[in-house]
Parts: C-alpha cells; sequence; structure tokens
C-alpha cells in the first residue's frame, strides 16, 4: 500500500502524461533491487485496481474515474464510509491527497458505516465538502453484536457500536432462543434497496448483562476477533514435544552455562526474553538478548504459521488474553520458563561504555534460565531491599550492571533526542465476578526501564544488521509529523510564550526533545507533551527501511516477541535463512512478493487490536465511575472540544463535561490552541478543575462530568 499510495502521488504532482518503469524508479529514488521490486509489484496492482494503465510497450497512464451524472461528467471517489449515532456519515477517501467528506443521511442511498463506496461531490465543485454516495462497492459489516429485542413475530438487534445506525431485523425463525436483553451476534443476510433495515439471524447467544465476562466477549466479537484456534492449527501444536530435541541444539551455540533470566510482570506467562549480561575489564559490556525461537516449531505456511498470520497479534484485554498462538507454544515450549532447556535466537552485542554497540552477532542459541524474576523483584534489588537481595543474591552483581548499562543506554537515547512520552497507562483490577474494583496508574519502575532499553538496543542492532545485507526484512518505521501538523503546535506553542521554530534543515526527533527538556520543570510541560504527542504519526509496519522518528533510530525493527507479533516471527525466519543461507535467487523473488502485504497487514492488525483493547478498558472505566456517581475528583483538561471539554483523572479515567453543562458564558472554540473561550470563563487543554461525576452512558461507554470549580 505504501509503494502504491506514493506512486500515485509522484505520478498526480509529475506533469508528464505517460511514465515509463524507469522513469518511475528515478522519481521515486528508487536504488535497491528490493525497492524496485515493490514498485514493479506496486504497478501491476494499480493496473488492476484501475488507477493507471499500461501498454505493451511499457508506457504507463495515470487514469481518472468517472461517473455520468445529470449527463455531466463528475469526478468519484472511493473510500470508506464512517457512520455517525445521529444517521449521516464522513467519507474516508482511499487517497490520502483526498480530502474526507460529509454525507447527510438522505444522500446515503444504502449504505452504512465502513462500506467500501464510490461517491460524488453534491454541487461538483472542489469547494464542496458534502457528497452523496452513487455505489455501495462492498458491504463493510456482516456480523453485527448487538442487544436482542422481541417484537411482533420477529426481533431486532440494536448493534452495540452506535455508528451503525440501523437495526437488524430478525425472522422468528431464525432468532434461536434468543429473549429480549440479551447480547447476540447476528449474521447479515440481505441488504434490502431503500431504508429498509438488514435481515439476519441470531448466529451466537453471548449471555445476559449480569454474564461474567460477557460484556468483554462483546467487544472481542464485534472486532472479529477470533478467540478459538481451527481444529487443524491446535492438532500441529498439540503433537510438538513440551522438552527440546538435544540433535537440533548441537548446532546451537550453547548458553546453558551462562547467568541467564526472565524479567516480566507478575501474571505473565509467554516469556519470549531472557537477557545475560557481563561487563568486561575493559568497561565495555557484553549483552545477550535471547528471544524464544518460534520458528523453529511454526513452519511457513503451515496451520500454525497461517493461523499466526491471520491473527498478526496477541490481544490483551482485562480480563483474558487472545494469543496469536496455541498455549501449547506460547505458555509451553516456546516460552523460556525456568530451568529448562529452551532454543532461542540470540543477539549478542559488545557495548561500550558511551552506549554504541560496538559489534553484534545474530545466532541460534539453546539456554537455560536461571531466575523467573519480576518487575518488582529486580526494582526491589536495584533500590537495596536486603529481603529481595538475600533471596537472589547470586544474581545481585548482574542486577548491578543492568542497572548501570541501562543508565548509560538512557543517557545515549537522550543524546540522540529520543522523545519519551510517558503516558499513564492503567492498571484495571476486576474481583472473581468481573466488577472492577479499582484503576490506578501502571507504574512504570526501574526494571521496566531496564528491558526496555535492552530490547530496543537489540531491535536496532537486529534492523542495522539485516539493512546492511540487503535483504527483505520488516522494519518498524515512525514517521516524521506532517507539516501541517507542526506548524499548528509552533502555532499553539508560541502562543503559550514558549519558543519553537522549524528548523531551516530537516525536523528532527531532538528538536522536539530538546523542547520537552527545557520545560521539565515547567508547569507548561504536560500540556506541551499532550499536543506533541497528537502532531505525531502513528508507527507501523513496512517492508521499506525508514527511520523511527520517535526513537531517532535510522533502523528500528520488532524482533523480542515472536509469541505474540508476527512481525517478529517474519523476522526470524529471514534472519535464520540468511544465516543458513538460504536466499537463493528464487527464494528472494518470493519473499520480495509478499513482504509489503505482510507488514500492511500486520500494522492493520495491530490497528484493530489497539481499537478493541481500548474500547474493552473505556467499558471497564465505565462500568467503574458509574459506581461513583456524584463523587468528586480533581482532574487535568485532556482534551477541548467545540461541543465540551474532555477531564482526565489521576486513576486515567475521562469523562466529558459538555458545553451546556459548564459556567454559564458564551464560548468560542478556539481550535488551534484547544481552548474554549468565554467573556468570564475559559477552559484550555492542561488546565486542572474539579468536577463532579454527572451521569454515564453505558451504551456509548461515555462518562459525563460536571465542573464545579476552575
Amino acid at each position: 500500500m505504501e509503494f502504491k499510495l506514493k506512486i500515485l502521488k509522484i505520478m498526480r504532482e509529475t506533469r508528464t502524461e505517460q511514465f515509463t518503469n524507469q522513469r518511475i524508479f528515478s522519481l521515486f529514488g528508487a536504488k535497491s533491487l528490493f525497492e524496485k521490486r515493490n514498485i514493479e509489484k506496486a504497478l501491476k496492482d494499480l493496473v488492476s485496481d484501475g488507477e493507471i494503465k499500461m501498454d505493451k510497450s511499457g508506457n504507463i497512464t495515470l487514469l481518472k474515474t468517472k461517473s455520468k451524472t445529470n449527463n455531466k461528467q463528475s469526478e468519484t471517489f472511493s473510500g470508506v464510509l464512517q457512520g455517525n449515532q445521529k444517521g449521516f456519515a464522513f467519507f474516508r477517501p482511499e487517497n490520502p491527497e483526498d480530502k474526507d467528506l460529509f454525507i447527510p443521511n438522505r444522500n446515503l442511498n444504502g449504505a452504512l458505516h465502513l462500506d467500501k463506496v464510490l461517491v460524488e461531490l453534491v454541487d461538483k465543485t472542489d469547494e464542496s465538502d458534502v457528497a452523496r454516495v452513487v455505489e455501495i462497492l462492498e458491504r463493510g459489516v456482516t456480523k453485527v453484536v448487538g442487544t436482542f429485542q422481541l417484537g411482533n413475530n420477529c426481533g431486532f438487534v440494536v448493534p452495540d457500536d452506535s455508528r451503525y445506525f440501523a437495526d437488524i431485523y430478525i425472522p422468528k425463525a431464525k432468532m434461536k432462543q434468543a429473549k429480549t436483553g440479551m447480547k447476540v451476534v447476528a449474521n447479515i443476510l440481505a441488504f434490502p434497496k431503500g431504508r429498509k433495515n438488514p435481515e439476519g439471524s441470531i448466529i451466537e447467544i453471548l449471555g445476559t448483562a449480569d454474564t461474567v465476562g460477557c460484556d468483554v466477549l462483546s467487544i472481542v466479537r464485534s472486532h472479529n476477533i477470533k478467540d478459538e484456534f481451527e481444529p487443524e492449527t491446535l492438532s500441529e501444536a498439540r503433537a510438538i514435544p513440551q522438552t527440546i530435541n538435544q540433535n537440533i541444539s548441537k548446532d546451537r551455540v550453547d548458553f546453558r552455562n551462562q547467568c541467564i533470566i526472565t524479567i516480566d510482570g507478575e501474571d505473565a506467562r509467554d516469556l519470549d526474553d531472557a537477557i545475560s549480561i557481563d561487563k568486561n575489564a575493559d568497561g565495555t559490556f557484553t549483552l545477550g538478548v535471547h528471544i524464544a525461537d518460534v520458528t523453529e516449531y511454526v513452519k511457513q505456511d503451515s496451520p500454525l504459521d497461517k493461523e499466526a498470520y491471520s491473527r498478526a497479534t496477541s490481544v490483551y484485554f482485562v480480563d483474558r488474553v487472545i494469543p496469536m498462538l496455541p498455549q501449547e507454544l506460547s505458555n509451553g515450549i516456546c516460552s523460556l520458563n525456568e530451568n529448562v532447556d529452551r532454543l532461542t535466537l540470540s543477539c549478542v552485542m559488545t557495548v561500550g561504555s558511551d552506549g554504541q554497540v560496538i559489534e553484534s552477532k545474530l545466532c541460534e542459541g539453546v539456554i537455560n534460565t536461571r531466575h523467573r524474576m519480576t518487575y518488582t523483584d529486580v526494582t526491589n534489588m536495584i533500590e537495596g531491599d536486603k529481603t529481595t537481595i538475600e533471596k537472589f543474591n547470586d544474581i545481585m552483581p548482574m542486577v548491578n550492571d543492568m542497572d548501570e548499562l541501562a543508565h548509560i543506554l538512557i543517557n545515549r537515547r537522550n543524546r540522540e533526542g529520543a522523545i519519551d512520552f510517558d503516558t499513564p497507562e492503567a492498571k484495571i483490577i476486576l474481583n472473581d465476578k468481573g466488577e472492577v474494583v479499582e484503576i490506578k496508574q501502571y507504574e512504570r519502575k526501574i526494571s521496566n526501564r531496564v528491558i526496555e532499553e535492552f530490547m530496543i538496543l537489540a531491535n536496532r542492532a537486529v534492523a542495522s544488521y539485516m539493512f546492511d545485507h540487503n535483504l527483505p526484512f520488516i522494519y518498524r518505521i515512525h514517521e516524521k509529523p506532517k507539516t501541517e501538523k507542526v506548524e499548528n503546535f509552533i502555532k499553539f506553542a508560541t502562543a503559550l510564550g514558549v519558543t519553537f521554530k522549524m528548523p531551516k534543515e530537516a525536523l528532527k526527533s531532538k528538536d522536539f526533545a530538546d523542547l520537552l527538556g527545557t520545560l521539565e520543570d515547567s508547569p507548561l510541560y504536560l500540556i506541551i507533551n499532550r499536543v506533541l504527542l497528537r502532531s505525531m504519526q502513528k508507527a507501523k509496519y513496512s517492508a521499506e527501511c525508514i527511520e523511527h522518528f520517535g526513537l531517532s533510530a535510522n533502523e528500528y525493527c520488532h524482533f523480542t516477541s515472536p509469541i505474540r507479533r508476527y512481525p517478529d516471527l517474519f523476522g526470524h525466519r529471514m534472519i535464520k535463512m540468511m544465516l543458513h543461507g538460504e536466499f537463493n535467487q528464487n527464494k528472494l523473488d518470493e519473499v520480495y512478493e509478499t513482504v509489503s502485504d505482510i507488514a500492511n497487514h500486520c500494522s492493520e492488525k495491530e490497528r484493530g487490536a489497539d481499537e478493541a483493547e481500548r474500547d474493552a478498558d473505556d467499558l471497564k472505566k465505565a462500568e467503574y465511575m458509574a459506581t461513583k456517581l456524584g463523587q468528586e475528583y480533581d482532574g487535568v483538561v485532556s482534551g477541548v472540544t467545540s461541543f465540551g471539554v474532555f477531564v482526565e483523572l489521576d486513576n486515567t479515567c475521562e469523562g466529558l463535561a459538555r458545553i451546556e453543562t459548564l459556567p454559564d458564558d458564551k464560548y468560542e472554540f478556539v481550535e488551534s490552541m484547544f481552548k474554549l473561550e468565554g467573556h468570564n470563563h475559559s477552559f484550555k487543554l492542561g488546565d486542572t478543575v474539579k468536577i463532579q461525576v454527572a451521569n454515564v452512558d453505558m451504551t456509548t461507554r461515555r462518562v459525563n462530568f460536571a465542573i464545579i470549580e476552575n
């Protein structure tokens, strides 16, 4: 997708009617064989998409989609609808160069939330933001999760997602045993013409409102997250021995005589990374990051591999984990459990006293971890807790070395300009009935930082290694913020009296990191941090090695979690093919054909998992705040809109104070300043306020506050 969009952008911006492959290579700046192969593949896809045409001589012409309306030629745009509970929709175009459009209910022509559609502008001018649907290309939703309501000889399913603004009609014969108030999954069978409701059948009854876990299960189903493995996948997983084959381990580097430990949360079961460390006489460190060798058991194109690719990631909910791999692997043979032999793919680095990697080596290994440590244990040891030190006295020198190297690495990344957005995460605690008993900020301990720094270092080393070998790989990239976003940020900062100018040369993460550094002890730090974070693009996976802006790294990848992320597993497979000398021309051609699609698929699945996890957290936070009606809290304004202000509490719960509930005034929304400005009152991002919990809407998972003091 990245290559396709870039090619279209280049062709639109270049005033030439015809192009050739070589001309596009030149305009693209493509030098490597990898880039040229992916451009050629993207061109073939664009021909299939109807975006370009290519004659027998290789001449390429950009096409424009036209449709006839009222005997006039009118340009149409393809994209996806984002519905709104009030019955209208927004059109999100496939081409990022095109603008979003508003579609009132009367212009939807039967289209619904997430449908892929063709639209045209209503008044046929470029200035118009109003469009109508002229064709539904593909239905986006085929299954709906919602609440069943019994009618006269029929039923209806009211979708949980209010953006899907049509209830599903269920004939009596297709209601199963559903009763009013039950959470169900409906399969849509037909989309009648006009404004009639879609028709469907009940395919699963999830439970009632008091069924433990039904609320989160509804979110799992609504995001189409598969929580059961295919029979052939489970069969393959159960056939794998739970002890390693000693014949395999003979050809590996034997790390079993080294002191190796894992450090994870108390409730972690899939332990996919372990570390070893030695401080050398010359002041350097030898750091080993040992990662579970999942590819030894998940063979390419096997049922296990196909299902792992389909899922692409494990999904972590407050009351359950939906793993990428069956537990026989994730908690069993691939988990680096204490005092058992396990196979690894290891990255062994020599790190200088300045934090630079002097040398790195990738190898297949076999380890036996000495201790299964927790973040709490290691933090206690670093902070001098005598009881914990006595319990793990044999590794105390190692813990000291870890702490020393971690601080060196933190200082190095600070010098390089890595941006540390230390945003609060919620720790939601449930009882055995699935009810929330407490929500608090997740505590980021020094031991968490130690492991983060070591994993980041390994990810950088592996990415650099594969990039230098010019082999197909999946990188983790974070593109620079868009110029418009930076300019808006500068206007906002300037209005607060904070000086920040757009650099004459290329913008670097260090420019932002230095700014945050100067504000660290200022009351403006929190607000500048928030706005800066919102200016950033989202990190994603890519077959292209583009910088990771936030980490200030030229090359970066995900290598350290192959149990729960498919890009890591794929990367391991590429590394092992390289180590074994298996990259012949046929294999290179095969991988180059697929690597971009794999990266895009994994990015998409990651976004879906993030949304599902966020929805589940919002649900539990809403449930919790519903038990606090009338209570007062201190909070910080975390968002400002034309219809009110969002306030975040210390426990990370967020609520909306609608504009009509604010102190009586005539407010103007100043978007560039994230501010509601009145004659006598004003509210802006970062303000501290006292709120009262007014009400909770469980349908939308929205908490409403009343501001009682600013």
